[in-house]
């Protein structure tokens, strides 16, 4: 009896997981599609779940690897839905980059626009003219070229800023592992270590305390037969502190290259989210002429709507009261 009440527990269990695992998983990719955090069966999904997590807990293999399977989804959605992330190193690295292509389908709109214009010579959005729009559309092109770039550089920067404090935060732990041992029975030094920052996991900390080990180690004494200065071992070669104030140095200079990359991924947002803002106005503008200008069931309104729309407004479209593009 008690084997099969485990059993129906553990398939009930499984049940409900499962669940709770493809309604993540939907829900993650309802994200993609456009439904975002909003979306009723991921937040149905995460509901699931946190009532699992408090009114199911069973002591079985099964329902515990089930409980792990659907966290691992949760947090994977959660990751998915976020566009940036803050990591080790204090850097942001953007992981779905959403701008571009909404930027993409705002220059897709704007060409049907052109094309309806070309093809009703009395649809004149804004009294704008064919050459007013196409100059519109040339102008879109390298404010996204540029922002792909900027988008590019920044990515490569801090990838640059990421290894270059890593080796540094390698060499901080060596420096700390090796004197303390080599150091071990100098009160005075010993004292003089314990007083350096450690678990800096910020950049600026970071450099910081480079610069405090730098200091320390300049005032070590001589070690060894024959005495001589302290290196830290390492696999290809010893680490002086003239080596130390390189790494520290390097990593500067690619927090600095860092720096500028932001800068300019900043601006080019900035002017993409100008251009952005440009064209969905003037979309938005030309589909209300058009549903207002041309009759449905017409040819030219055919071409209205034919612009594509985003799912929001083809829904309320369909439903009959729907503007905006």
């Amino acid at each position: 009896m008690g084997a099969i009440v485990v059993f129906v527990v553990d398939a009930w269990a499984f049940v409900v997981v499962a669940w709770v695992f493809w309604g993540c998983v939907l829900g993650k990719w309802g994200c993609v599609l456009g439904f975002w955090v909003g979306s009723p069966l991921f937040l149905l999904g995460v509901l699931g779940k946190w009532v699992v997590d408090l009114g199911f807990w069973v002591d079985s293999p099964l329902f515990l690897s089930c409980v792990l399977t659907a966290w691992g989804c949760f947090l994977e959605s959660v990751v998915y839905f976020t566009e940036s992330l803050t990591i080790f190193g204090g850097e942001t690295v953007y992981f779905l980059d959403t701008m571009l292509a909404v930027y993409d389908f705002a220059v897709t709109q704007l060409r049907y626009v052109m094309a309806a214009m070309v093809e009703v010579p009395a649809f004149r959005p804004d009294g704008a003219s064919v050459a007013d729009v196409e100059a519109m559309l040339d102008g879109a092109e390298p404010i996204g070229t540029a922002y792909v770039s900027a988008r590019m550089n920044l990515g490569f920067a801090q990838t640059g800023r990421r290894l270059a404090f890593e080796v540094l935060n390698d060499a901080c732990v060596d420096f700390f592992s090796q004197a303390g041992n080599a150091f071990r029975k100098d009160a005075a030094v010993m004292e003089q270590l314990g007083a350096l920052p450690v678990n800096a996991r910020a950049f600026p900390k970071m450099l910081a305390r480079a610069d405090a080990i730098l200091a320390a180690w300049a005032q070590l004494p001589l070690i060894g037969v024959p005495p001589g200065v302290f290196v830290v071992a390492q696999v290809d070669a010893p680490l002086t502190r003239v080596g130390m104030l390189g790494l520290r140095d390097a990593a500067v200079a690619a927090g600095g290259v860092l720096t500028v990359a932001e800068q300019a991924f900043q601006l080019h947002r900035s002017a993409l989210n100008a251009k952005l803002r440009e064209m969905r106005d003037f979309v938005v503008a030309a589909l209300r002429l058009g549903r207002s200008q041309f009759p449905e069931g017409s040819v030219d309104r055919g071409l209205i709507d034919a612009v594509p729309k985003r799912r929001k407004a083809r829904r309320e479209d369909e439903e009959g009261g729907g503007e905006e593009g």
